[in-house]
């Protein structure tokens, strides 16, 4: 969630302002089911932070993942296999603190086309008898999005034993996809090419943020943060869903994440779960949880590692399991 950075940003409002750059490099696994080709994935996110003023900041992201071809599952007859591909995500936004305690942003941002390869299950004509019958498909998959958020955040930026900061967003997005089936394989036989668009969609939503984080005795940051999606178009017409690696393209209905980080000295640790469902149709429910170690090492410098794991259900009710790790260093100028 987006929010959780700007949530983030509110806690250390009062720290003296500066410039940073950080990077941050992650590594995915799905597990491998009937349903789910185990897959891989390799990412690379860099964040910059840049003052314009005494109230003013530049955000920008850059974000490139590669998804490793995954592999059928051991015994299955599928002659043909996944493709990898690279998608990228790309933003910027301003923060502008309005007053000590208000704290507004705008950020936009789009991850271009990209084209991978997916095999799914899918009704196809069978050439013998020319009825409907259950094989396995390879999709190509070709997305492009776009959004555009706006932020809100207060924080009572005192000195007591026990402050409290609140964040509020709304996001715009759009979503498109083009899937086409090129090729078919049936339980017998070798694999058929096929040239056949399976799902051309928009997908247009808007989501609803909101967060708490209170902070105890300075060390000790408790939130709790929420989202909630609605869609103009149906999510049902998108087509072929796959969940897993950190990354559930089901659409979302709502989303919730505690979270609870303390801090000995210049050494950090933060825990993180999550819970939600997907919207009807498309997936049942999401659930997983993750551990942060932070240590900095000056007042400029600090790194981080992190690992999470997830849970998600598919429509048909079967599961797959995903994890990650990621190690990152931010440097403040």
């Amino acid at each position: 969630m987006r929010l959780g950075g700007f949530v983030s940003a509110l806690v250390v409002a009062a720290a003296a302002r500066a410039s940073s750059i950080s990077d941050q490099i992650t590594v995915g696994s799905t597990q491998a089911t009937a349903q789910n080709p185990r897959a891989g994935s390799l990412s690379n996110l860099l964040r910059a932070s840049f003052d314009l003023g005494e109230r003013w900041t530049l955000n920008a992201d850059a974000q490139i993942r590669l998804d490793e071809a995954a592999r059928a599952p051991s015994g299955s007859n599928v002659a043909f296999q996944e493709q990898g591909g690279i998608v990228a995500d790309f933003s910027a936004g301003v923060d502008w603190e309005a007053t000590d305690n208000w704290t507004l942003g705008l950020i936009v941002g789009f991850s271009p086309r990209s084209t991978t390869s997916k095999v799914f299950p899918v009704a196809v004509t069978d050439p013998s008898t020319g009825k409907q019958a259950n094989a396995e498909g390879l999709i190509s998959v070709t997305n492009e999005s776009a959004y555009a958020e706006v932020l809100a955040g207060y924080d009572t930026a005192g000195s007591s034993n026990l402050e409290f900061s609140f964040t509020a967003g709304l996001s715009l997005n759009r979503f498109e996809t083009l899937q086409r089936l090129e090729a078919a394989q049936l339980d017998r036989g070798p694999p058929t090419r096929v040239n056949e668009v399976r799902a051309s969609a928009e997908l247009r939503s808007a989501r609803l943020s909101a967060g708490a984080t209170a902070t105890l005795f300075a060390d000790t940051d408790v939130g709790l943060n929420a989202d909630y999606y609605a869609y103009a178009d149906d999510p049902t017409t998108v087509g072929y869903f796959r969940l897993g690696a950190g990354v559930p393209i089901a659409p979302l209905h709502y989303l919730l994440r505690p979270e609870v980080a303390h801090r000995f000295g210049d050494f950090s640790l933060k825990l993180w779960a999550q819970a939600g469902r997907y919207m009807p149709g498309t997936g049942q429910g999401t659930a997983g949880a993750g551990l942060k170690v932070q240590y900095r090492f000056t007042r400029w410098f600090r790194m981080w590692a992190s690992a999470s794991g997830l849970r998600d259900v598919d429509s048909s009710s079967q599961s797959t399991l995903s994890g990650s790790l990621a190690v990152g260093a931010a440097y403040r100028f």
